[in-house]
């Protein structure tokens, strides 16, 4: 069996470093006022009011299986009954017992 053979690439030419990306956040976009233009009482959005939306979706939808799965619970398969004794069993009544001797 031969050996394996080492990757081709890796072997002739050495790796090339990666450039740098600049990269884009939502706060940080290159388009609109500089951070030093914003308005003194600017205040970014907090996570629920950005995502509103979202939350109520998510919402109704927790909502709709928690319905859901109350109803199954509720409406499940009811327990089946005892089952009837296929024999009848006659009681007998306890014999009397003796007075005790003193």
């Amino acid at each position: 069996m031969p050996p394996p053979r080492p990757h081709a690439r890796s072997a002739v030419e050495p790796v090339k470093p990666l450039r740098p990306v600049l990269r884009t956040f939502r706060t940080a976009d290159s388009v609109g006022p500089e951070p030093d233009e914003l308005p003194a009482d600017y205040k970014p959005k907090t996570m629920l009011e950005e995502y509103r939306v979202l939350a109520i979706v998510f919402g109704i939808l927790f909502a709709a299986l928690a319905v859901y799965f109350v109803k199954s619970v509720l409406r499940g398969p009811q327990r089946a009954p005892p089952p009837v004794q296929s024999v009848y069993i006659d009681v007998v009544p306890p014999k009397e017992q003796p007075p005790p001797a003193h």
